[in-house]
């Protein structure tokens, strides 16, 4: 995973949560992921791009999310073209929140990324669900589907890149956790 600035190259630096924002410079976040690209050249080949930048983990707008993928993209297709991008985990399935409550959380994500120009900056969509129960995942992933066919992007692929942590809390028991076909 590529994402998250130091404070020095944060545009919000004084921030408590400085590495949440986009880079003050582009071009130095390209030069990192050119670094780390070839450092890694024939090592990793797939590179998720930020974390839920849906949620609070990108304090930026999606616009600005784009445009941090797209030159992710570029330099990481730049060092070697079968590298794939990953779009940074949706939470939820991109288009509702789970939690819609939570300052940043920003509902119809995959939308609004769509509108942004995202489309040919990302290989992969992958999702960060955490549902209580297993089944919700096939109406996450069809919801999200059902936009990128709206977008023309039914040829990706749809990845779950984060899923296992109890959405039922720490305290839930593991009967509870248990997921029983």
């Amino acid at each position: 995973q590529l994402g998250a600035q130091p404070r020095w190259a944060s545009s919000a630096p004084d921030s408590s949560d400085s590495w949440a924002y986009p880079p003050a410079d582009m071009a130095a976040w390209t030069a990192h992921v050119l670094f780390i690209a070839n450092r890694f050249k024939g090592r990793v080949s797939h590179w998720e791009i930020g974390n839920e930048e849906d949620w609070i983990f990108w304090k930026g707008d999606l616009v600005q999310y784009t445009a941090y993928l797209k030159a992710a993209n570029l330099a990481l297709k730049s060092v070697d073209p079968a590298n794939q991008v990953l779009l940074g985990g949706l939470a939820s399935d991109g288009l509702t929140h789970w939690s819609p409550q939570t300052p940043g959380a920003k509902p119809k994500a995959l939308q609004q990324l769509y509108a942004a120009g995202a489309k040919p900056w990302f290989d992969i969509m992958n999702l960060h669900g955490y549902p209580a129960d297993y089944r919700e995942w096939e109406t996450r992933i069809a919801t999200a589907y059902a936009e990128m066919a709206k977008a023309g992007d039914e040829g990706k692929r749809v990845w779950i890149t984060e899923t296992g942590y109890s959405t039922l809390g720490d305290t839930a028991p593991l009967s509870a956790q248990a997921v029983m076909r």
